[in-house]
């Protein structure tokens, strides 16, 4: 019995290439309450609004209003200083 894979039942051979999308943050930038407004590298954007109640453990300092503005970008990830970042 032969191990070989054929056309048949190969299927490897009909799987295509696709091109991973652009997840890079490119802008950012906090509003009050919690949000920020973030664009991506392909053109999208959009708001996000965090829940003070989720903001736990690490993620605590976020709800300091004046810490919640320094955030930026670093490597196409959304970060604040500290190590502290949103990939």
């Amino acid at each position: 019995m032969s191990n070989q894979a054929t056309p048949e039942t190969d299927r490897s051979a009909s799987i295509e290439s696709v091109q991973a999308p652009e997840w890079d943050v490119v802008e950012v930038r906090a509003h009050p309450a919690l949000t920020l407004h973030v664009r991506f590298a392909d053109g999208t954007a959009g708001r996000v609004r965090f829940e003070e109640s989720h903001l736990i453990g690490v993620f605590g300092p976020l709800r300091d209003p004046a810490f919640f503005q320094r955030v930026s970008i670093h490597g196409g990830a959304v970060t604040w200083p500290g190590d502290l970042e949103l990939a």
